[in-house]
């Protein structure tokens, strides 16, 4: 893992802080597993 330091929207961390809450994890947990997932690409995309 690296660490990098991003700005982030006032809006936009309000709507990952209502997620995270529902789920039941940190922002920044979520904010992580989000950039994560658009590492891993497009699933759908992908033929099986």
């Amino acid at each position: 893992m690296k660490k990098f330091s991003i700005r982030v929207h006032t809006g936009v961390w309000a709507t990952l802080s209502v997620l995270a809450a529902a789920h039941g994890v940190s922002r920044c947990y979520l904010f992580n597993y989000m950039l994560w997932l658009d590492e891993q690409g497009d699933f759908f995309g992908v033929k099986l």
